[in-house]
């Protein structure tokens, strides 16, 4: 029997936005160099298009939380872990990529449960805007929500601010040319 594809609302937009020009390239270095939940920073940006004000974020003990720890996180560090590195050794290289692979899709997999637990839980963690509200002025509240409790401890530097900055341009950016609000 095969299984049937469970799609969330939530997944559909993230493979939209995702693949948008430079927010896969923002997202990753918000990631990578600032420690954020990029999965969580999709939910605020769809949030937004939905005209939902993001009040909090999932606990690390609500399943989205869990999962992210649990799982997400550790298949992300196998990954990284056995990216192909240049070995003299081609069929080790032949492998090493083969197993790369396998865990990108495994991690792509780990990120859509992870984004249908969220889509899931939404309504407890969002309210509706203030019908007078902009679409920048509704995005820089969710984006800021997450910036704020996600990365209390980080150091704030020329960099980071950039990287923030430049994910609130290109969100906006999507969002109108989307139409969403």
């Amino acid at each position: 029997m095969e299984a049937q594809k469970v799609i969330s609302p939530l997944w559909e937009f993230a493979l939209d936005y995702y693949a948008s020009d430079g927010i896969a390239q923002c997202l990753l270095a918000l990631q990578d160099e600032d420690g954020y939940q990029v999965n969580v920073l999709i939910l605020a940006v769809w949030l937004t298009s939905r005209g939902l004000k993001l009040h909090k974020l999932p606990e690390k003990e609500e399943q989205a939380g869990c999962w992210f720890n649990d799982v997400s996180v550790n298949i992300r560090a196998l990954r990284k872990s056995v990216k192909p590195e240049g070995s003299e050794d081609g069929d080790l290289e032949t492998l090493l990529a083969n197993c790369y692979k396998k865990m990108l899709s495994a991690e792509l997999a780990a990120e859509e449960i992870e984004l249908m637990l969220l889509y899931q839980q939404h309504l407890q963690w969002s309210s509706p805007f203030n019908a007078n509200e902009g679409v920048l002025a509704r995005l820089t509240h969710n984006l800021s929500c997450c910036w704020h409790q996600m990365c209390a401890s980080c150091m704030t530097s020329d960099d980071h601010a950039l990287r923030q900055l430049t994910l609130l341009e290109l969100s906006h950016s999507y969002l109108k040319s989307k139409r969403s609000l």
